[in-house]
Protein backbone atom coordinates (compact mmCIF):
# COMPACT_ATOMS: atom_id res chain seq x y z
CA UNK A 1 0.00 0.00 0.00
CA UNK A 2 1.58 3.61 -0.97
CA UNK A 3 1.69 5.30 2.17
CA UNK A 4 2.32 9.09 3.21
CA UNK A 5 4.95 9.47 6.19
CA UNK A 6 2.68 10.80 9.12
CA UNK A 7 4.80 12.84 11.68
CA UNK A 8 5.36 11.66 14.82
CA UNK A 9 2.26 11.17 17.10
CA UNK A 10 2.20 12.61 20.26
CA UNK A 11 2.14 9.47 23.36
CA UNK A 12 0.58 7.32 23.52
CA UNK A 13 0.34 5.82 20.14
CA UNK A 14 -2.91 5.20 18.63
CA UNK A 15 -3.74 2.01 17.27
CA UNK A 16 -6.77 1.32 15.71
CA UNK A 17 -7.69 -2.79 16.05
CA UNK A 18 -10.62 -4.09 13.78
CA UNK A 19 -11.44 -7.02 15.37
CA UNK A 20 -13.01 -9.97 13.98
CA UNK A 21 -15.21 -10.41 16.94
CA UNK A 22 -17.04 -8.08 18.87
CA UNK A 23 -15.23 -6.98 22.39
CA UNK A 24 -17.90 -8.80 24.44
CA UNK A 25 -17.76 -12.29 22.22
CA UNK A 26 -15.93 -15.13 24.22
CA UNK A 27 -12.14 -13.72 25.50
CA UNK A 28 -9.95 -14.49 22.35
CA UNK A 29 -7.08 -13.50 20.11
CA UNK A 30 -8.60 -10.03 19.71
CA UNK A 31 -9.33 -9.04 23.07
CA UNK A 32 -6.59 -10.48 24.84
CA UNK A 33 -4.11 -9.10 22.55
CA UNK A 34 -5.78 -5.56 21.98
CA UNK A 35 -5.87 -5.12 25.85
CA UNK A 36 -2.87 -5.94 26.56
CA UNK A 37 -1.57 -3.72 24.17
CA UNK A 38 -3.66 -1.24 25.60
CA UNK A 39 -0.98 -1.43 28.43
CA UNK A 40 1.17 1.35 27.07
CA UNK A 41 -1.14 2.03 23.51
CA UNK A 42 -4.51 4.46 23.26
CA UNK A 43 -6.42 1.15 21.70
CA UNK A 44 -9.49 1.61 19.55
CA UNK A 45 -11.19 -1.63 19.26
CA UNK A 46 -13.57 -2.20 16.30
CA UNK A 47 -16.38 -4.52 16.72
CA UNK A 48 -17.58 -5.96 13.21
CA UNK A 49 -20.83 -4.15 12.38
CA UNK A 50 -24.06 -5.35 14.09
CA UNK A 51 -26.99 -5.16 11.61
CA UNK A 52 -29.67 -2.60 12.45
CA UNK A 53 -32.59 -5.10 12.08
CA UNK A 54 -30.97 -6.57 15.26
CA UNK A 55 -30.48 -3.94 17.18
CA UNK A 56 -34.55 -3.12 16.47
CA UNK A 57 -35.44 -7.03 17.28
CA UNK A 58 -33.23 -5.91 20.35
CA UNK A 59 -35.01 -2.68 21.44
CA UNK A 60 -31.28 -1.62 21.40
CA UNK A 61 -30.94 2.37 20.47
CA UNK A 62 -29.76 2.56 16.95
CA UNK A 63 -26.67 4.30 15.63
CA UNK A 64 -22.99 3.28 16.43
CA UNK A 65 -21.45 4.08 19.62
CA UNK A 66 -18.58 4.62 21.27
CA UNK A 67 -17.94 3.63 24.74
CA UNK A 68 -14.73 3.77 26.95
CA UNK A 69 -13.81 0.22 27.98
CA UNK A 70 -10.65 0.82 29.52
CA UNK A 71 -7.87 3.74 30.72
CA UNK A 72 -6.27 3.44 27.72
CA UNK A 73 -9.00 1.15 25.86
CA UNK A 74 -12.15 2.90 23.85
CA UNK A 75 -14.64 0.11 21.86
CA UNK A 76 -16.27 1.16 18.44
CA UNK A 77 -19.61 -0.62 17.95
CA UNK A 78 -20.43 0.09 13.91
CA UNK A 79 -24.07 -0.57 12.50
CA UNK A 80 -24.80 -2.05 9.68
CA UNK A 81 -27.61 -2.40 7.23
CA UNK A 82 -30.41 -5.19 7.31
CA UNK A 83 -29.18 -7.68 4.93
CA UNK A 84 -25.26 -5.94 5.43
CA UNK A 85 -23.71 -9.00 4.16
CA UNK A 86 -25.82 -9.24 0.93
CA UNK A 87 -23.55 -8.54 -2.27
CA UNK A 88 -25.20 -5.79 -3.13
CA UNK A 89 -25.24 -4.19 0.64
CA UNK A 90 -21.59 -4.79 1.14
CA UNK A 91 -20.21 -1.81 -0.30
CA UNK A 92 -22.99 0.21 1.83
CA UNK A 93 -22.10 -2.03 4.85
CA UNK A 94 -18.12 -1.30 4.82
CA UNK A 95 -18.91 3.10 4.22
CA UNK A 96 -20.20 2.79 7.33
CA UNK A 97 -17.87 0.81 9.32
CA UNK A 98 -15.09 2.86 8.03
CA UNK A 99 -17.23 6.49 9.07
CA UNK A 100 -17.50 4.64 12.16
CA UNK A 101 -13.98 4.59 12.86
CA UNK A 102 -13.12 8.00 11.58
CA UNK A 103 -15.51 9.42 14.22
CA UNK A 104 -13.97 7.30 17.03
CA UNK A 105 -10.21 8.11 16.10
CA UNK A 106 -11.11 12.01 15.01
CA UNK A 107 -10.89 13.10 19.14
CA UNK A 108 -7.35 11.39 18.60
CA UNK A 109 -5.88 13.53 16.25
CA UNK A 110 -8.06 11.57 13.09
CA UNK A 111 -5.30 9.06 12.84
CA UNK A 112 -3.13 6.10 14.22
CA UNK A 113 0.15 4.86 14.12
CA UNK A 114 -1.32 1.56 13.03
CA UNK A 115 -4.36 0.18 11.47
CA UNK A 116 -4.37 -3.72 12.68
CA UNK A 117 -7.18 -5.53 10.61
CA UNK A 118 -8.03 -8.97 11.99
CA UNK A 119 -10.15 -9.86 9.38
CA UNK A 120 -10.54 -9.54 5.60
CA UNK A 121 -12.70 -6.67 5.79
CA UNK A 122 -11.33 -3.66 3.30
CA UNK A 123 -10.12 -1.03 6.47
CA UNK A 124 -6.64 -1.31 6.22
CA UNK A 125 -6.79 2.31 4.98
CA UNK A 126 -10.20 3.16 6.79
CA UNK A 127 -8.22 6.28 8.78
CA UNK A 128 -4.65 7.11 8.13
CA UNK A 129 -1.67 5.65 10.18
CA UNK A 130 1.84 5.08 10.30
CA UNK A 131 1.43 1.06 9.28
CA UNK A 132 -1.91 -0.96 7.88
CA UNK A 133 -0.99 -4.32 9.77
CA UNK A 134 -3.09 -7.34 8.22
CA UNK A 135 -3.47 -9.94 11.78
CA UNK A 136 -4.36 -13.76 10.45
CA UNK A 137 -5.64 -15.27 13.47
CA UNK A 138 -6.67 -17.96 11.67
CA UNK A 139 -6.94 -19.18 7.93
CA UNK A 140 -9.77 -16.93 6.57
CA UNK A 141 -9.97 -19.38 3.28
CA UNK A 142 -9.91 -22.34 5.14
CA UNK A 143 -12.56 -21.57 7.36
CA UNK A 144 -14.93 -20.59 4.47
CA UNK A 145 -17.38 -23.41 5.66
CA UNK A 146 -17.62 -23.10 9.31
CA UNK A 147 -18.39 -19.43 8.39
CA UNK A 148 -20.51 -19.89 5.62
CA UNK A 149 -18.95 -17.81 3.23
CA UNK A 150 -17.77 -18.55 -0.02
CA UNK A 151 -13.95 -19.42 -0.44
CA UNK A 152 -13.65 -18.25 -4.01
CA UNK A 153 -14.73 -14.82 -2.68
CA UNK A 154 -12.87 -14.93 0.64
CA UNK A 155 -9.67 -15.91 -1.68
CA UNK A 156 -10.09 -12.85 -3.96
CA UNK A 157 -10.60 -11.19 -0.73
CA UNK A 158 -7.18 -12.80 0.77
CA UNK A 159 -5.13 -11.43 -2.29
CA UNK A 160 -6.29 -7.93 -2.01
CA UNK A 161 -5.76 -7.47 1.83
CA UNK A 162 -2.18 -9.01 1.28
CA UNK A 163 -1.67 -6.75 -1.22
CA UNK A 164 -2.63 -3.76 1.01
CA UNK A 165 -1.04 -4.52 4.09
CA UNK A 166 2.31 -2.93 4.75
CA UNK A 167 3.15 -5.69 7.44
CA UNK A 168 1.27 -9.03 7.79
CA UNK A 169 1.43 -11.04 11.15
CA UNK A 170 0.03 -14.72 11.89
CA UNK A 171 -0.34 -16.57 14.50
CA UNK A 172 1.48 -20.21 12.77
CA UNK A 173 3.96 -21.50 10.60
CA UNK A 174 1.54 -23.33 8.48
CA UNK A 175 -0.72 -20.06 7.86
CA UNK A 176 2.41 -18.15 7.57
CA UNK A 177 3.90 -20.74 4.62
CA UNK A 178 0.57 -20.18 3.05
CA UNK A 179 0.57 -16.60 3.19
CA UNK A 180 4.21 -16.33 1.74
CA UNK A 181 3.27 -18.61 -1.32
CA UNK A 182 0.82 -15.53 -1.95
CA UNK A 183 3.74 -13.12 -2.19
CA UNK A 184 3.68 -12.10 1.38
CA UNK A 185 6.48 -11.63 4.10
CA UNK A 186 4.87 -12.88 7.38
CA UNK A 187 5.94 -12.46 10.90
CA UNK A 188 4.80 -15.22 13.01
CA UNK A 189 3.44 -14.32 16.67
CA UNK A 190 1.31 -17.22 18.01
CA UNK A 191 -1.58 -17.39 20.52
CA UNK A 192 -0.67 -16.56 24.56
CA UNK A 193 -2.27 -16.40 27.57
CA UNK A 194 -3.09 -14.17 30.70
CA UNK A 195 -0.98 -16.01 33.67
CA UNK A 196 -1.82 -13.76 36.35
CA UNK A 197 -5.72 -14.86 35.21
CA UNK A 198 -4.58 -18.74 36.36
CA UNK A 199 -2.27 -18.38 38.79
CA UNK A 200 -3.22 -19.93 41.81
CA UNK A 201 -6.63 -21.49 40.12
CA UNK A 202 -5.79 -24.66 42.28
CA UNK A 203 -6.40 -22.77 45.51
CA UNK A 204 -10.08 -21.45 43.89
CA UNK A 205 -13.17 -22.18 45.43
CA UNK A 206 -14.68 -24.66 42.76
CA UNK A 207 -17.53 -23.21 41.08
CA UNK A 208 -21.23 -25.07 41.85
CA UNK A 209 -22.28 -28.29 39.95
CA UNK A 210 -18.65 -29.50 39.27
CA UNK A 211 -17.66 -33.47 39.60
CA UNK A 212 -16.11 -34.21 43.05
CA UNK A 213 -12.60 -35.12 42.46
CA UNK A 214 -10.91 -34.31 39.72
CA UNK A 215 -11.86 -33.97 35.88
CA UNK A 216 -11.09 -33.40 32.44
CA UNK A 217 -11.84 -30.22 30.96
CA UNK A 218 -12.36 -28.30 27.80
CA UNK A 219 -13.28 -24.48 27.59
CA UNK A 220 -14.25 -22.49 24.57
CA UNK A 221 -16.67 -22.77 21.30
CA UNK A 222 -18.27 -25.79 20.65
CA UNK A 223 -18.54 -26.09 17.09
CA UNK A 224 -17.69 -28.45 14.56
CA UNK A 225 -14.12 -27.75 14.74
CA UNK A 226 -14.21 -30.17 17.65
CA UNK A 227 -14.49 -34.05 17.36
CA UNK A 228 -17.41 -35.06 19.25
CA UNK A 229 -16.13 -38.59 19.52
CA UNK A 230 -13.21 -38.03 21.44
CA UNK A 231 -15.33 -36.37 23.77
CA UNK A 232 -18.37 -39.52 23.99
CA UNK A 233 -14.88 -41.82 24.39
CA UNK A 234 -13.40 -39.91 27.41
CA UNK A 235 -16.94 -39.86 28.87
CA UNK A 236 -17.28 -43.55 28.13
CA UNK A 237 -14.10 -44.10 30.19
CA UNK A 238 -15.88 -42.95 33.39
CA UNK A 239 -13.66 -39.86 33.86
CA UNK A 240 -15.42 -36.55 34.86
CA UNK A 241 -16.15 -34.46 32.18
CA UNK A 242 -16.49 -30.71 32.39
CA UNK A 243 -17.31 -28.29 28.79
CA UNK A 244 -17.49 -24.72 29.88
CA UNK A 245 -18.63 -22.81 26.61
CA UNK A 246 -21.03 -22.24 24.36
CA UNK A 247 -22.41 -24.57 21.84
CA UNK A 248 -23.05 -24.35 18.19
CA UNK A 249 -26.76 -25.17 18.06
CA UNK A 250 -26.60 -26.89 14.42
CA UNK A 251 -23.63 -29.30 16.03
CA UNK A 252 -24.30 -32.56 16.49
CA UNK A 253 -27.23 -31.65 18.48
CA UNK A 254 -28.55 -35.17 19.43
CA UNK A 255 -25.45 -36.47 20.27
CA UNK A 256 -24.08 -33.17 22.31
CA UNK A 257 -27.71 -34.32 23.86
CA UNK A 258 -27.04 -37.79 24.77
CA UNK A 259 -23.06 -36.63 25.53
CA UNK A 260 -24.84 -34.05 28.27
CA UNK A 261 -27.37 -36.28 29.84
CA UNK A 262 -24.56 -38.94 31.24
CA UNK A 263 -23.57 -38.72 34.63
CA UNK A 264 -20.31 -37.84 34.19
CA UNK A 265 -20.72 -34.86 31.90
CA UNK A 266 -21.37 -31.45 33.15
CA UNK A 267 -21.95 -29.12 30.08
CA UNK A 268 -22.07 -25.27 31.75
CA UNK A 269 -22.83 -23.09 28.63
CA UNK A 270 -20.44 -19.56 28.62
CA UNK A 271 -18.84 -18.64 31.59
CA UNK A 272 -17.55 -15.19 32.66
CA UNK A 273 -13.79 -15.11 31.58
CA UNK A 274 -13.33 -13.75 35.71
CA UNK A 275 -14.67 -17.00 36.59
CA UNK A 276 -12.80 -19.68 34.72
CA UNK A 277 -10.49 -20.39 37.17
CA UNK A 278 -13.41 -22.08 39.79
CA UNK A 279 -13.50 -24.61 36.73
CA UNK A 280 -9.92 -25.18 36.59
CA UNK A 281 -9.64 -25.53 40.47
CA UNK A 282 -10.20 -29.51 40.20
CA UNK A 283 -9.47 -29.53 36.82
CA UNK A 284 -6.67 -32.82 35.95
CA UNK A 285 -6.27 -32.52 32.86
CA UNK A 286 -6.97 -29.68 29.44
CA UNK A 287 -8.20 -31.46 26.38
CA UNK A 288 -7.86 -30.11 22.97
CA UNK A 289 -10.41 -32.65 20.91
CA UNK A 290 -9.88 -30.63 17.12
CA UNK A 291 -10.72 -32.52 14.16
CA UNK A 292 -8.36 -32.41 11.36
CA UNK A 293 -8.68 -30.26 8.88
CA UNK A 294 -6.40 -27.07 7.65
CA UNK A 295 -8.26 -24.37 9.46
CA UNK A 296 -7.30 -26.26 12.97
CA UNK A 297 -4.05 -27.08 11.21
CA UNK A 298 -3.30 -23.11 10.92
CA UNK A 299 -4.33 -22.48 14.24
CA UNK A 300 -2.91 -21.79 17.54
CA UNK A 301 -5.33 -22.62 20.16
CA UNK A 302 -5.19 -20.26 22.75
CA UNK A 303 -6.20 -23.26 25.60
CA UNK A 304 -3.01 -24.63 25.16
CA UNK A 305 -1.55 -22.20 26.72
CA UNK A 306 -3.97 -21.79 28.84
CA UNK A 307 -4.15 -24.81 30.16
CA UNK A 308 -0.42 -24.10 30.71
CA UNK A 309 -0.58 -21.36 32.60
CA UNK A 310 -3.41 -23.56 35.15
CA UNK A 311 -0.66 -26.01 35.87
CA UNK A 312 -2.32 -28.56 33.56
CA UNK A 313 -1.39 -31.19 31.31
CA UNK A 314 -2.46 -31.30 28.09
CA UNK A 315 -4.26 -34.15 25.67
CA UNK A 316 -4.49 -32.46 22.62
CA UNK A 317 -5.83 -34.48 18.89
CA UNK A 318 -2.45 -33.22 17.69
CA UNK A 319 0.86 -31.10 18.73
CA UNK A 320 -0.58 -27.49 18.59
CA UNK A 321 1.57 -25.26 16.27
CA UNK A 322 4.54 -24.03 18.66
CA UNK A 323 4.46 -27.68 19.47
CA UNK A 324 8.72 -27.26 20.22
CA UNK A 325 7.61 -24.88 23.28
CA UNK A 326 4.58 -27.00 24.51
CA UNK A 327 5.69 -30.18 23.89
CA UNK A 328 6.78 -31.77 26.91
CA UNK A 329 3.61 -31.07 28.23
CA UNK A 330 1.21 -31.93 25.73
CA UNK A 331 0.08 -35.39 24.65
CA UNK A 332 -0.90 -35.99 20.95
CA UNK A 333 -3.45 -38.67 20.64
CA UNK A 334 -5.48 -38.47 17.01
CA UNK A 335 -7.38 -41.06 17.29
CA UNK A 336 -10.73 -41.35 19.72
CA UNK A 337 -9.62 -44.56 21.63
CA UNK A 338 -6.05 -42.85 21.81
CA UNK A 339 -7.51 -39.92 22.95
CA UNK A 340 -9.50 -41.35 25.76
CA UNK A 341 -7.16 -43.38 27.05
CA UNK A 342 -4.19 -40.33 27.59
CA UNK A 343 -7.16 -38.17 28.93
CA UNK A 344 -7.43 -41.21 31.53
CA UNK A 345 -4.29 -41.64 32.53
CA UNK A 346 -3.74 -38.10 33.09
CA UNK A 347 -6.96 -37.42 34.88
CA UNK A 348 -5.89 -39.83 37.20
CA UNK A 349 -3.41 -38.13 38.79
CA UNK A 350 -3.41 -34.77 40.71
CA UNK A 351 -0.67 -32.37 39.12
CA UNK A 352 2.02 -31.56 41.55
CA UNK A 353 3.47 -28.57 42.72
CA UNK A 354 6.54 -29.01 40.82
CA UNK A 355 4.94 -30.05 37.45
CA UNK A 356 2.35 -27.06 37.94
CA UNK A 357 5.05 -24.62 38.06
CA UNK A 358 6.96 -26.10 35.27
CA UNK A 359 4.28 -25.92 33.09
CA UNK A 360 3.51 -22.12 34.48
CA UNK A 361 7.28 -21.41 33.28
CA UNK A 362 6.45 -22.35 29.77
CA UNK A 363 3.19 -20.45 30.09
CA UNK A 364 4.91 -17.10 31.41
CA UNK A 365 7.20 -16.79 28.12
CA UNK A 366 4.10 -16.42 26.24
CA UNK A 367 2.28 -14.61 28.36
CA UNK A 368 0.15 -11.54 26.40
CA UNK A 369 2.40 -9.05 27.78
CA UNK A 370 5.59 -10.89 25.45
CA UNK A 371 3.05 -12.07 22.75
CA UNK A 372 2.21 -7.75 22.42
CA UNK A 373 5.42 -6.77 23.00
CA UNK A 374 6.40 -9.27 19.49
CA UNK A 375 3.50 -7.37 17.87
CA UNK A 376 4.43 -4.27 18.26
CA UNK A 377 7.82 -4.81 17.21
CA UNK A 378 6.57 -6.34 13.88
CA UNK A 379 3.81 -3.67 13.39
CA UNK A 380 6.75 -1.35 13.75
CA UNK A 381 5.40 0.49 16.91
CA UNK A 382 7.30 1.91 19.93
CA UNK A 383 8.10 -0.43 22.44
CA UNK A 384 6.38 -0.09 26.32
CA UNK A 385 8.17 2.35 27.96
Amino acid sequence: MQRVPLPPHTEPPVVVYAGGTAWDALRGTDQQLAGALSEWCHVVYVDPPVSLTTLVRARTRPGATVTRVGPSLTRVSPVGPPLQTRPGVRALTHVLHRRAIARAVRPLGGRADAVVVASLEPLLDAVPSGTAVLFGTDDFVAGARLMNRDATWLAERERRQLARADVVVVVSSVLAERWRSLGAEPHVVENGCDTRAFAGCEDAEPAPGLPDGGHALYVGNITSRLDIEMFERVAASGVPLVLVGPVDPEWQAERFRALTALPNVVWTGPVPYEELPRYYSRARVGLLPYVRSDFNSASSPLKAYEYLAAGLPVVASQLPVGASVLAEHVVAAPDAAGFAAATAAAAEATPSPSERAARRAVAATCDWSVRAAQFAAAAGLPAAG
